[in-house]
């Protein structure tokens, strides 16, 4: 995944600054070291000790693709602060939001999460670009500036919002105070990784009395419950305060990681729900009863047909590991 990291040092506390510039090099280091990109603006110290500690990483493995793991974006008319890496000239003549195409800088646009340490004026611009281009802004609040403010801002909107990418217990990593900077570096990136992609299931299947619907969701329910963290398992009638139900439908499909579909009963919205899924490209867990007649636009989706729960529970681990391998997250075993 690509991972931006933006903030800045407090000049004017020479301890402060001597304890954000180490938490700076571990989370350089730790990126690279977990296979992500690094990438960032090349115009402040914080740019420059970041990718160098990125970069010293990637010599001592003898990493043969530097120059696609750290990668910093310049704005035209200005100096770089450093020469770690690849760094591209940007495309966006002014980052400041003033393009007339309102186009993204670089790294705001192709990152998948945007990481803020310490940092002032410069930082909460990131944050606000990463907002409107509905990027993750995770701001590390244990070095103040800029991205504690931001963290501020994050944690309340998350605590209001329980459907966000995010849990609110997760997030609060990003203020810990007893762990050391390498650890705190690990923990941010894991958290990086976690929320790349949701961690929602979203159930799409008749809601009809049926008993044996009813133990192909508990099915869906259960094997969501083994992933570490679990996927949250959503289907819409379950879910309280719900008004108008057709937009909820459409958002949380877009929110999901993946999307299960049951075609049993062969609901004409159900065909249109699973047609939205594919139009976004979501990943998507087929499911039928054994003797399902498909309709002709979805017999070339490959489906898992049931008849015993415990060998259909089996087959949606196989199906989700790929899944979840492809998220960054780590495949499991089904326990039965």
């Amino acid at each position: 995944m690509n991972i931006l990291c933006v903030g800045g040092f407090d000049a004017e506390d020479p301890k402060k600054k001597e304890v954000t510039e180490e938490f700076t090099r571990y989370l350089g280091k730790e990126i690279v070291k977990q296979g992500h990109t690094l990438l960032n603006g090349c115009m402040t110290d914080f740019d420059a000790v970041i990718t160098e500690s990125a970069v010293q990483y990637l010599k001592k493995k003898n990493a043969a693709d530097i120059d696609r793991k750290v990668v910093s974006y310049l704005p035209r008319k200005v100096e770089p602060s450093h020469n770690n890496g690849n760094i591209i000239q940007s495309k966006v003549n002014n980052w400041g939001m003033v393009d007339p195409k309102l186009n993204f800088p670089e790294p705001v646009e192709k990152a998948h999460a945007i990481i803020c340490v310490g940092g002032y004026d410069g930082t909460n611009m990131a944050a606000n670009l990463g907002r409107i281009a509905q990027k993750t802004v995770l701001p590390v609040a244990r070095f103040g500036g800029a991205s504690s403010q931001i963290y501020d801002f994050e944690r309340e909107k998350i605590a209001q919002n329980k459907n966000y990418r995010i849990e609110l217990q997760d997030f609060e990593i990003l203020a810990g105070i007893n762990s050391s900077n390498e650890e705190l570096a690990q923990r941010v990136v894991n958290l990086a990784e976690r929320v790349k992609s949701s961690g929602n299931a979203f159930v799409i299947m008749s809601f009809k009395d049926d008993p044996s619907l009813k133990d192909t969701h508990a099915s869906f329910k259960t094997v969501c419950k083994i992933y570490d963290p679990p996927y949250r398992c959503i289907r819409l009638d379950e879910e309280k305060g719900i008004k108008r139900i057709f937009p909820e439908i459409l958002r949380h499909i877009e929110q999901s990681a993946f999307v299960f579909v049951d075609l049993t009963l062969g609901r004409p919205n159900v065909y249109y729900e699973l047609g939205y899924a594919e139009a976004l490209e979501k990943p998507i867990i087929a499911t039928a009863k054994e003797g399902t007649e498909i309709h002709f636009d979805a017999k070339d989706i490959p489906i898992i047909f049931w008849n015993s729960q415990e060998d259909f529970k089996k087959e949606l681990v196989k199906t989700i590991n790929e899944i979840a391998k492809n998220q960054g997250r780590k495949p499991v075993q089904y326990p039965g």
